[in-house]
């Protein structure tokens, strides 16, 4: 009878049961891998322009911003107005955070050349008023800048008879 026993200890022990630390650790990492797959795919997929989503776009023209639905056609881009600098005071509990940009308003003819540069003054003034009315957190992302720039051509659009401004488009733009 001890022989049996025995027997049938060694067997129990023939049969070993998997270490719960063990399965607890591979489950850690497959989550793990999958949060970081995730997490990823999130990245990828929110810096590129949505496919198929919209009309059609001709050769030479590119997608902007995601939110704006703008599309520039790279290949007949309209005559460029350089505007100087700006730096404004940005919306802030305390008033230490600035914005320094460039910019370059796209027109829709040549003839709006002449008008433009005639009323730079107001036309500054009106891109002073817009920027310096965004806080920080507006203006940081891609979707925000590409707001910002929406609002900047409806705002000008309203100044301008001879045409319109079809783009704005920022050549600097440091936020300290």
């Amino acid at each position: 009878m001890a022989e049996e026993e025995n027997g049938s200890l060694e067997e129990g022990k023939g049969k070993k049961k998997p270490p719960v630390l063990l399965i607890i650790i591979a489950v850690v990492a497959l989550l793990l891998i999958a949060a970081i797959a995730i997490f990823a795919m999130v990245l990828t997929s929110s810096d590129e322009p949505k496919a198929g989503g919209g009309a059609a776009k001709s050769k030479g023209a590119t997608q902007m911003g995601e939110g704006s639905g703008r599309v520039v056609d790279v290949a007949n881009i309209g005559p460029i107005y350089d505007m100087d600098d700006f730096t404004v005071n940005l919306l802030n509990e305390n008033g230490k955070r600035y914005l320094r940009t460039k910019l370059n308003l796209e027109l829709d003819s040549e003839d709006l050349l002449s008008e433009v540069e005639r009323k730079v003054p107001v036309i500054r003034d009106y891109v002073i008023q817009v920027l310096s009315s965004k806080r920080v957190e507006e203006i940081t992302t891609r979707d925000g800048k590409e707001r910002v720039k929406d609002e900047l051509v409806k705002v000008l659009n309203t100044l301008l008879i001879d045409g319109q401004v079809k783009n704005v488009y920022f050549i600097t733009f440091v936020i300290q």
